[in-house]
């Protein structure tokens, strides 16, 4: 099993992957720094919406990091991250490394349903667009279930350019955007229903099949496309099992090992729309 070894090893490439890297590189021009991810391509994941019915606009977010990086670019998926300073990498070999920066980021909280996991849709990464695109073809319901900003923006989207499909916004509590002034809730219900979306408060999804969903007060309603738009999770796979995060950014079991961007573990943790 072949073994390399770099100062600096920052698994996954987004927003925080980059900064940290760009950071690192102004300050310590001769530090070997390697980017590991799985992606040939960095994605503006913020508008990712404006793809939704035209697949080919993903190019023009999207550049590649091969290109832009070269030999500090290591295409290749983390399979584990290890206390012992290692990065496991999916064809078996390893990466020593001195410090590792975790920039995995987040995923979609599907709230451990497997009929979510099954069925639903996400608009999170650059690969959920053509699948989502694919299913939107022959579609005459379409479910955005949660009023959060990405939710929003899926169902306004839809609404505009596929007046064909009756596009369903659910949301369990009583207005969008609660957490905001009654402007904004005015101002996105009001422009949702000009669209002719359905709104559907006070109400959450409790289970999907592949061309429904069965809201918690019991009653079913067809949905051909169901798109999960709910909070984010930590995307904790590559290490879980061997590292530990409380309190800070910096693994309990190494010093050398930090947390980078939007990680959602805890409260401490800053996270950002889409980034």
């Amino acid at each position: 099993m072949p073994t390399f070894h770099c100062d600096v090893a920052i698994a996954w490439a987004s927003f925080a992957w980059i900064s940290a890297y760009l950071m690192l590189k102004k300050r310590h021009p001769d530090l070997d720094v390697k980017l590991f991810d799985f992606r040939e391509k960095f994605t503006y994941v913020p508008a990712l919406h404006e793809a939704i019915g035209n697949t080919e606009r993903l190019k023009s977010m999207q550049f590649d990091l091969k290109s832009v990086y070269g030999e500090d670019f290591v295409y290749a998926r983390v399979k584990e991250i290890q206390k012992q300073h290692y990065l496991l990498l999916e064809d078996g070999s390893k990466r020593h490394f001195t410090y590792a920066v975790i920039a995995t980021g987040s995923c979609v909280n599907m709230y451990g349903k497997k009929d979510f996991e099954k069925h639903a849709h996400t608009v999170r990464r650059a690969e959920d667009i053509p699948k989502l695109n694919k299913a939107l073809e022959n579609a005459e319901h379409a479910t955005v279930i949660w009023w959060g900003f990405t939710g929003v923006e899926v169902a306004s989207v839809l609404a505009e350019r596929r007046k064909d499909i009756q596009v369903r916004l659910v949301h369990s509590k009583e207005k969008l955007f609660d957490r905001f002034g009654n402007s904004v809730w005015e101002l996105s219900f009001s422009y949702l229903k000009k669209q002719w979306v359905s709104i559907i408060l006070n109400d959450k999804v409790a289970s999907m099949t592949d061309h429904s969903i069965i809201l918690k007060s019991g009653k079913e309603l067809p949905s051909d496309v169901s798109i999960i738009a709910t909070w984010i999770k930590i995307n904790n796979t590559a290490h879980k099992e061997n590292l530990t995060f409380e309190n800070d950014y910096v693994s309990l079991e190494s010093d050398n090992i930090w947390m980078c961007g939007d990680v959602a573990i805890h409260g401490l943790y800053t996270t950002a729309h889409n980034a």
